[in-house]
């Protein structure tokens, strides 16, 4: 778990920097093949940061996307032309997908079919502002005036034989196996090379095989920690490996923390048989050039999403150089005794790691790092290394940042004299700013965008289980926001939840405006009230349905919308709270702002579930604390979110919710990491780029935690309507009919209780079972994660929102032509230099 630092950004600005006067000398200067980019932040590649996730952190992402052997990628050219005036793209970044180290691929539509073979990846030429009827040309249509709504242009094949050809995809609905083919021959040949740039390592060459890859896919699965304790534990010699893993093990780092990838393999039902280390030398395989994945039930499924995924949107199958390691470790590599030390050695370092693309890492500290060329890498179908493409790339770090307005100023001159290839225009004032816009012709303008795959905007959520007897609110408040007042033992919600708390938790969590909150932050930002990152495919499982929505930004208004349970579940859209704060009647009135757009139906009933729990009791204050993160507020936005206090009041006098402004850690470990207030922390490790993962990694964390507490929900509340919470309902359902003994464990299950392991991966399996069998699709996906939204994630935050604005703009060196990143894929290989052939 990171640690979190209160420290300001300006409390690190020990004096002003001085302006420094420069004209504009940004251009092309043809000696110029260097991309160099300026973080204000510090360098996060720490031991092991070649295999990080590529959703960990977007600089690792683009330095493994551009050294790490790949055998497809995501290729692409052209940078977009805007036109910025109309806001069109002209003429978009195409894409299309490029075999790399892969010769061919075979995809089988049933066990005794012989296969078809495609073996290259070529693609129709492109020819805009023109109509035609060619087969091997295509003619993009306008959809947006004289332009494109995207700026992406997938180009499809017309050569039946191609990757990207329609009937490629086609046989991937629906295939039994697909077996991926190395290149091989004396005319194509690539050796692994060091941080030097040498092939010649020890006085030894080591050419590339799929057996590397093979590693690469194993080694993925060893990543996760529950598999290599499970690993250590069966063997027979395990104390010379557990020793090895306690000395080695480290929480916060992500390669000891890898995903599930035998959960991978079971969502979408392929073969395990290729992870298992026996594989590396199956005498039944052509492990040297071949890998086969196929179906695990033997009949023939949709394989595009597995495919993509662990091919090109994951480095999963990213390669091990196997020769070099086994020469060093042992013809085992899973030897219980010296083999497996290459898991916990290798590529500690980037001077310890080999590379074998595009380019690779030369040195690595924590003020830099620094890619060059490979000069020798050979592609089969491009002609990469005839073309002008960086020869160097650099990636300055500050290890300690410094003020964005003062960063800003740096880059903007740094920019002027070449000394930094891009400047984010976020990053400037609206004076320089205006100066770019002004000069548009001297500067090369395009877009950039940045995705959020791995953590969400908060990840402070409803504490749903309270712990221990020091607690931030009272009795009264207890009993009707929770059912209970004793929570220092080890209670059960059986007997305590019912409909009565569930409807006052979900009044008291509606009454603030959330878009009142971002008015007091005076940014255009919308409402995102979920532990779901932003940018998460939906990947549906649905093979018939046609929808727009690909991530879950696409579908932002339905995530965010508030399921009112006092009026039979009607769904409240974000829309109406963002109409009422930008009413011009409201514009100055704070108080105003902060209440719901519902509010005058809230406070009603709020009142009579208080007058009806008082009938019989005598009245006193019903008292909570409400902790808000309020390190960067300002002492007017702490003043204005003050006035929730008053808010709550004016719904009913005893109502005494307390403001309390969290600004130090121990403040915010008291109040959301010890489980006594209403909020905690919950800390999201989503490794997969998918809605589904997510999903399953909200159910089951915390020791499953947050799927009992649903079990308890739906069986306790009782509304007419019977779409209230539909898809936990039919989840529920299904772990039920499944494994009734499970299910009993999970609803009988005690704060404290553990769920083994063992059962953890039995509802994973029922979960992956369920979402394939009801082919789940894009709609069920959505309405599934408000749901869980609704649930856990209606929380009073200054974080509860995201930047929406499709894009946002950047000038890079007018030497420098560079592809906009689809769906946070950058490659760095696709970068040309102006004048390149």
């Amino acid at each position: 778990m990171k640690k979190i630092s209160f420290l300001t950004l300006s409390s690190l600005i020990l004096g002003c920097v001085p302006t420094i006067l420069v004209s504009c000398t940004n251009d092309y200067n043809k000696d110029h093949d260097n991309f160099i980019i300026k973080r204000n932040s510090s360098n996060k590649a720490g031991n092991f940061a070649y295999a990080y996730p590529l959703n960990y952190n977007s600089d690792l992402s683009e330095i493994n996307l551009a050294s790490a052997a790949k055998l497809i990628r995501l290729s692409s050219q052209n940078q977009p032309k805007i036109d910025f005036r109309d806001n069109i793209t002209t003429i978009p970044t195409e894409l299309w997908y490029e075999l790399e180290h892969c010769e061919s691929i075979t995809i089988k539509l049933n066990k005794d079919d012989p296969g078809i073979i495609f073996n290259n990846n070529s693609i129709k030429k492109v020819i805009y502002g023109s109509a035609g009827s060619e087969s091997d040309i295509l003619y993009p249509t306008p959809d947006k005036g004289n332009g494109f709504y995207s700026p992406y242009l997938f180009v499809d094949s017309s050569k039946a034989r191609s990757i990207n050809s329609k009937n490629f995809f086609n046989a991937l609905k629906n295939a039994y196996s697909i077996t991926l083919k190395i290149n091989s021959g004396s005319n194509l040949k690539n050796y692994w090379i060091n941080n030097l740039g040498s092939s010649f390592i020890d006085n030894k060459q080591y050419p590339i095989t799929m057996r590397d890859f093979r590693l690469g896919l194993i080694r993925s699965r060893f990543k996760n920690k529950n598999f290599r304790d499970k690993f250590i534990q069966d063997n027979p010699l395990y104390k010379n490996l557990i020793n090895k893993e306690l000395s080695n093990y480290d929480e916060l780092n992500p390669y000891f923390n890898g995903e599930d990838i035998d959960d991978f393999f079971d969502f979408y039902n392929i073969d395990k048989s290729v992870l298992e280390p026996e594989s590396l030398n199956d005498v039944n395989e052509n492990v040297l050039e071949e890998i086969t994945f196929k179906s695990n039930s033997n009949l023939p499924i949709d394989m595009t999403d597995f495919y993509k995924k662990i091919l090109i949107y994951s480095n999963i199958m990213d390669a091990l150089p196997y020769d070099y390691l086994t020469l060093k470790y042992g013809d085992d590599l899973f030897d219980y005794n010296k083999g497996f030390n290459w898991f916990y050695e290798y590529g500690k370092t980037f001077d310890k790691t080999l590379f074998c693309s595009y380019y690779y890492v030369t040195s690595n500290n924590q003020y830099e790092t620094k890619l060059y060329r490979n000069i020798n890498y050979q592609t089969k179908f491009t002609f990469w290394q005839n073309q002008r493409h960086l020869n160097e790339v650099i990636y300055k770090y500050n290890p300690l940042p410094i003020a964005n307005e003062t960063f800003g100023l740096q880059m903007f001159n740094a920019f002027k004299q070449n000394i930094v290839s891009t400047v984010d225009l976020n990053l400037l004032t609206k004076s320089q700013r205006d100066e770019i816009f002004s000069n548009y012709a001297n500067y090369n303008i395009s877009f950039t965008k940045t995705f959020s795959k791995n953590c969400a905007p908060s990840k402070i959520i409803l504490n749903n289980f309270p712990k221990g007897k020091n607690l931030h609110f009272n009795n009264h408040f207890a009993n009707l926001y929770y059912g209970l007042e004793n929570f220092d033992e080890n209670y059960d919600l059986k007997n305590n939840l019912n409909t009565k708390t569930i409807l006052f938790k979900n009044l008291i969590n509606q009454v603030i405006n959330q878009y009142g909150i971002i008015d007091i932050l005076n940014n255009n930002n919308e409402v995102w009230v979920s532990q779901a990152p932003v940018d998460l495919l939906i990947n549906s499982l649905n093979k018939n349905e046609n929808t727009n929505y690909s991530s879950l930004r696409d579908a932002i208004q339905n995530l965010n919308s508030v399921i009112d349970l006092q009026n039979g579940g009607k769904i409240l859209f974000p829309y109406i709270n963002k109409e009422k704060t930008i009413n011009n009647e409201n514009i100055f009135n704070i108080k105003e702002k902060l209440k719901a757009a519902n509010f005058s139906n809230i406070k009603e009933n709020l009142s009579n579930i208080i007058e009806e729990y008082f009938k019989y009791k005598i009245k006193s204050n019903i008292v909570w604390e409400i902790p808000i993160l309020s390190d960067n507020l300002n002492s007017d936005q702490k003043e204005a979110i003050k006035v929730i206090e008053d808010i709550f009041a004016e719904i009913h006098p005893l109502l005494k919710a307390k403001v309390k402004y969290i600004d130090n850690y121990d403040l915010y470990y008291e109040y959301f990491k010890k489980d006594a207030s209403i909020y905690k922390e919950q800390s999201l490790d989503i490794k997969q780029d998918s809605a589904l993962f997510f999903i399953k990694e909200m159910l089951l964390n915390n020791n499953c935690e947050s799927l009992s507490y649903i079990i308890h929900l739906v069986k306790s509340l009782q509304v007419t309507n019977e779409k209230v919470y539909k898809e936990c309902k039919s989840l529920i359902k299904e772990i039920q009919d499944a494994d009734l003994i499970l299910y009993n464990m999970l609803y009988n299950k005690k704060v404290n209780d553990l769920i083994t392991k063992e059962d953890q991966t039995k509802i994973k399996n029922i979960l992956n079972n369920y979402f394939n069998r009801i082919q789940i699709s894009t709609e069920q996906i959505i309405h599934l994660v408000n749901e869980i939204n609704n649930i856990f994630s209606l929380t009073i935050s200054f974080e509860n929102n995201i930047d929406n604005s499709t894009y946002s703009k950047v000038i890079y060196q007018k030497f420098i032509v560079k592809p906009l990143t689809y769906n946070g894929l950058s490659y760095l290989q696709d970068v040309l230099i102006k004048g390149s052939t």
